[in-house]
């Protein structure tokens, strides 16, 4: 059990490897170090963290959806195999 389970992202992360989707990640603001590991036990799932782009917390709630979008094109290039 991880802590995942019962909630939307396990849900969709759950529904996405049942279809076989071989491209999975999840995009938070703040991820542990201990969400990390359990991402990594449902199979390849891609984790990034909005705090992990900036060089202080409130500056990622302040430019989230621009963090955002940049963590999507990253993913969507990875997926991609462009990157």
């Amino acid at each position: 059990m991880t802590s995942f389970e019962g909630k939307v992202v396990g849900g969709v992360l759950g529904w996405a490897a049942d279809l076989g989707v071989p491209h999975r990640a999840v995009i938070a603001g703040q991820v542990t170090d201990e969400a990390r590991q359990e991402a990594s036990v449902l199979g390849d799932v891609w984790v990034l963290a909005l705090t992990d782009r900036v060089w202080q917390a409130g500056e990622a709630f302040a430019r989230a959806a621009t963090l955002v979008e940049e963590a999507a094109v990253e993913v969507g290039r990875r997926a991609l195999g462009r990157g």
